[in-house]
């Protein structure tokens, strides 16, 4: 896979327009198009910001690695970026894919509860 076949299997898996996701991003619907034919590549600036937005890493990205991101969902992404910075949540969880967002909120909501009823 390439680098404009990816940009665009990303867009599209968010169901995003190449307007949506020039929106997102700061840049021209006619850029993106430009992306997902290989006429263009994005400065490395726009590379990052792709790949932040998309919760992917820079090598996904680029297809210098092959494995899929671990949360393409935005909201579950959001989750584990919690899950992440929070290490006391992190252990209640199989590191798997298997998650789901109401497993993470459960446990969540449960340990709010038990930290404010001590």
């Amino acid at each position: 896979m390439e680098f404009k076949e990816r940009v665009k299997a990303l867009r599209k898996k968010r169901k995003l327009s190449q307007a949506q996701l020039a929106d997102k991003i700061g840049v021209s619907a006619g850029t993106v198009g430009f992306w997902e034919t290989g006429a263009r590549m994005p400065s490395v600036k726009t590379q990052e910001a792709l790949a932040s937005f998309f919760n992917v890493s820079l090598d996904y990205l680029l297809c210098r690695e092959d494995d899929s991101p671990y949360y393409l969902d935005p909201e579950i992404a959001e989750y584990a970026e919690f899950l992440r910075t929070n290490p006391e949540y992190r252990i209640l969880f199989d590191t798997t894919r298997k998650v789901s967002k109401d497993d993470i909120d459960f446990v969540r909501q449960f340990l709010e509860k038990v930290v404010k009823d001590e």
